[in-house]
């Protein structure tokens, strides 16, 4: 009979241990906006996954790499260039208005962007746009969402 009970024990213990042990990984794959983070952090050359929307033929297509470069072009202004060899390019600026988010437009194209945080690394996840006007009506051609980590030490 105490051996049952010991093997139980031994059991509920694993089990809150293994349990334990999840939700603390858990806790360690949160990422947060970049409150305190300058216009450093965001310069530099950026490397990640994308995907593509094409508005047109009503389709996604996930897996792409894709690189986005920032670089400083002013006080508190940033141009941003985002590449998917042989699918988008796009170069928009702006102001950087808060530490950790970004949303710029063009004539034809946009860029929003929030700098995230966790444990001291940094992951830029946003979207970038092409579209164009048609009888003054806004008509989105393409939609490309990213996910990138710094390729070069910030």
């Amino acid at each position: 009979m105490n051996v049952k009970i010991s093997k139980s024990i031994l059991l509920l213990t694993t089990i809150i241990l293994v349990l334990f042990a999840c939700s603390k990984k858990e806790e360690s794959d949160k990422w947060s906006n970049c409150n305190d983070c300058k216009i450093d952090s965001w310069v530099g050359s950026w490397q990640g996954n994308a995907s593509i929307y094409d508005a047109v033929g009503n389709e996604t297509t996930d897996g792409y790499d894709v690189t986005v470069v920032i670089t400083e072009t002013g006080t508190n202004y940033i141009t941003v260039s985002l590449n998917i060899p042989n699918q988008y390019g796009t170069t928009t600026s702006g102001e950087l208005l808060t530490g950790y988010s970004v949303s710029f437009a063009g004539s034809n194209n946009s860029f929003t962007a929030t700098l995230l945080e966790n444990s001291g690394k940094l992951k830029l996840s946003g979207t970038a746009k092409k579209f164009y006007y048609k009888a003054n009506e806004l008509v989105i051609e393409t939609v490309v969402t990213f996910d990138v980590t710094p390729a070069t030490n910030h």
